[in-house]
């Protein structure tokens, strides 16, 4: 077999985005893939640039995301590398740089019966000794990257455009609940404000509650989360 055509059909990155094209403000979910179906060691060498874009990381190499995928017919094993949420900040194309992947991998003059195993990290090889090649092994090296990946922003509409709009694009929905209906004289209660949707929250700040007359507000405590 040719080693560098077995390499090049059973280990590979991917990059996949849930939109090229979006308005100021809207959020890009960028997700990096490595499939393998081989034996190996890989080393993320270079991270990609997000040049325009606020960055929210949701999954990276240490949440050890691992799924199977059929391609071809064939079963790969699919790591998340890394998994990201990008705002755009400005109307404009925008590229993201390529990953890049340097690999060690094993391959066998024996018949081996037993699952392919492989090992992720970043910054490892560099500089580290090699393990040993197990007998009747030998290991080959070999580099990969993804391709660039062009964002096209659009600049928002400004027709109808709201005086205090702060660049929060989206979907949300706001609800308010109090934790007790009714209150004696200076006791503590609690106001729940809860916004939730898709799109940039980034940009939203706690909502202005005005008080009635007699009642004293204190400052919030805000938790968010990313699902």
């Amino acid at each position: 077999e040719n080693v560098q055509e077995k390499i090049r059909h059973n280990l590979f990155l991917k990059v996949v985005a849930d939109k090229q094209s979006c308005y100021v403000g809207e959020p890009v979910q960028v997700t990096f893939r490595l499939y393998s179906r081989l034996e190996s060691r890989s080393d993320i060498i270079k991270n990609p640039g997000f040049y325009g874009f606020t960055v929210h990381d949701m999954i990276s190499l240490a949440d050890q995301q691992l799924g199977t995928e059929k391609i071809n017919g064939k079963e790969f094993d699919v790591h998340i590398i890394r998994k990201v949420q990008l705002y755009p900040l400005q109307a404009g194309q925008f590229t993201i740089d390529p990953m890049e992947v340097k690999n060690k991998v094993e391959f066998s003059s024996i018949v081996q019966n037993r699952k392919t195993q492989q090992r992720i990290a970043e910054g490892m090889q560099s500089g580290a000794e090699d393990e040993p090649a197990r007998t009747g092994t030998s290991i080959v090296e070999n580099e990969m990257r993804t391709t660039a990946l062009v964002i096209n922003v659009k600049p928002l509409p400004e027709k109808n455009k709201p005086a205090d709009f702060n660049s929060a694009v989206g979907h949300f929905k706001l609800s308010t609940q109090l934790e007790k209906k009714q209150l004696a004289r200076n006791e503590e209660g609690v106001l729940v404000v809860t916004i939730e949707g898709r799109g940039n929250f980034v940009q939203l700040s706690a909502p202005l509650i005005n008080w009635p007359s007699g009642m004293e507000g204190f400052s919030a405590t805000v938790t968010d989360s990313l699902d």
